[in-house]
C-alpha cells in the first residue's frame, strides 16, 4: 500500500511539473525533430562507414577466394571462409564451407 501511496505521488509530481513546464509544445517537437535528424546521421555515417570496411575487406582477399581455380588433374579446388574468436573453429567451419559448397 505504502508503494503504491509513493508512486501516486511521484505521478502526480511530475504532472505537476510538467505543467509548470516554461517550452511550448512546439520547442519541444522542433527539439525532437533535430535530435531525430542527428540520429539519422549518425545512422546513415555508421552505415557508410560499415559498407567501407567491407569493401576494404573484399579488397584485402586473395583473387583466388573470388575465382576459385578450376578443377584439373591435380583435383578440385574449395574456398571457404569463416570468422570465430577461435581459430580452430574458425578452420573447421572455413573447411566445411569449402567442402560443401
Amino acid at each position: 500500500m505504502k508503494r503504491l501511496t509513493m508512486g501516486g505521488v511521484g505521478v502526480m509530481l511530475a504532472a505537476l511539473l510538467g505543467g509548470c513546464s516554461s517550452s511550448t509544445n512546439e520547442e519541444l517537437y522542433e527539439r525532437i525533430a533535430e535530435l531525430e535528424e542527428l540520429r539519422q546521421d549518425r545512422e546513415q555515417e555508421y552505415i557508410e562507414r560499415q559498407q567501407e570496411l567491407r569493401e576494404e575487406e573484399i579488397d584485402r582477399l586473395p583473387d583466388w577466394v573470388l575465382e576459385p581455380p578450376q578443377a584439373d588433374s591435380t583435383g578440385m579446388f574449395g574456398v571457404g571462409v569463416s570468422e570465430s574468436k577461435s581459430l580452430s573453429h574458425g578452420l573447421k567451419a572455413a573447411r566445411l564451407q569449402a567442402e560443401f559448397n
